[in-house]
C-alpha cells in the first residue's frame, strides 16, 4: 500500500507565484516567501491535530514541476495534501452537514476548542454561522462538531496578502481577536488548562518541523509564546478572551 491508499481525491495546497499584488502592499515577495506560507499553514494543521481528533489530517510533499518543452525551467516546491471531508466524516462515523442546522445541537466543548485554537494562531477568517472555512459533522447522537480548515489568513502564517475583516477592531492578522461564544457553563479553566498542557507538544512540533528553516521555526515559536503570555495573565485572559466572547446564536 501507499500513504494515499483508498483515497480518490485530495485537496492540494501549493505555492503561488509573484502575481499581482494590491497597491497597498509595499513590496513584491519572492517564491521562497510563498513556500514558507505553505509550510507554515501545514504546521497549523499539525498543531490542530494535537488539540482534537476532529481535525483534518495533512501530509507534506515535495512536487517536481516539469516543463517538457524546456527542462531548464523545471522546479521543485513544497505543498501539502489534506484529507477529504468525506474521509474525516467516515473516520468518526459521522455525516457532513450541508446548509442550515440547529445551533442547539452544536457540541460546545469542541466549539470552544476550535475558537481558542483560532485565537492562538491569530485566525479570524472563519465563521460557524456562515460555514466559512468550517465544515460541520453530525455524530450519531445528533450533536454537531465544527472542524476548521484553511489557515493561510492567520497570524501564524502572516502572509503579505492577509488582512483582517474590516469590521474587526484589529489592524493586522498578527493581532488576535477572540470570536468564540459565551454560553452557560463556560468551562474556561478546563479549556485553558487543556491548551497549557499542550504547550510543550506545540513547541516540540514547531522545533522538529523538518520543512521550516531556523528563522521560520523561531517566528512561529515566538508568535505562539505571545498567546501563552495571555493565558499566563489573569487580566489579559479575562479581557482578551472571556470578556470578548460573543452571544451564542439562538441563545436567549
Amino acid at each position: 500500500g501507499t500513504p494515499f491508499e483508498g483515497q480518490t481525491s485530495l485537496a492540494l495546497t501549493s505555492h503561488c507565484g509573484k502575481g499581482y499584488l494590491p497597491a497597498n502592499v509595499p513590496s513584491r515577495r519572492l517564491p521562497d516567501d510563498f513556500e514558507s506560507y505553505v509550510i507554515t499553514e501545514y504546521l497549523g494543521y499539525r498543531l490542530y491535530n494535537l488539540v482534537t481528533e476532529y481535525s483534518l489530517r495533512a501530509r507534506a510533499v515535495r512536487i517536481n514541476y516539469a516543463d517538457p518543452e524546456n527542462p531548464r525551467r523545471d522546479f521543485t516546491h513544497y505543498a501539502f495534501f489534506t484529507e477529504h471531508f468525506e474521509s474525516l466524516a467516515r473516520r468518526h462515523g459521522a455525516e457532513l452537514v450541508n446548509g442550515e442546522f440547529d445551533f442547539a445541537s452544536l457540541d460546545i466543548g469542541s466549539t470552544d476548542q476550535l475558537a481558542l485554537f483560532n485565537f492562538m494562531v491569530g485566525n479570524t477568517d472563519w465563521s460557524i454561522e456562515e460555514q466559512e472555512n468550517i465544515l460541520l459533522l453530525r455524530r450519531t447522537d445528533g450533536s454537531v462538531v465544527p472542524v476548521l480548515y484553511d489557515l493561510d489568513m492567520s497570524g501564524l502564517v502572516s502572509a503579505h496578502y492577509a488582512r483582517p475583516a474590516p469590521e474587526l477592531p484589529i489592524k493586522t492578522v498578527r493581532q488576535r481577536y477572540y470570536l468564540g461564544y459565551c454560553h452557560d457553563g463556560n468551562a474556561w479553566d478546563e479549556l485553558f488548562t487543556k491548551f497549557w498542557d499542550l504547550h510543550p507538544e506545540f513547541m516540540q512540533t514547531i522545533a522538529t518541523m523538518p520543512f521550516l528553516n531556523r528563522g521560520e521555526r523561531r517566528r512561529a515559536g515566538v508568535y505562539l509564546e505571545t498567546f501563552f503570555e495571555i493565558l499566563r495573565s489573569d487580566r489579559k485572559r479575562q479581557a482578551k478572551i472571556v470578556d470578548a466572547c460573543r452571544a451564542l446564536p439562538g441563545a436567549d
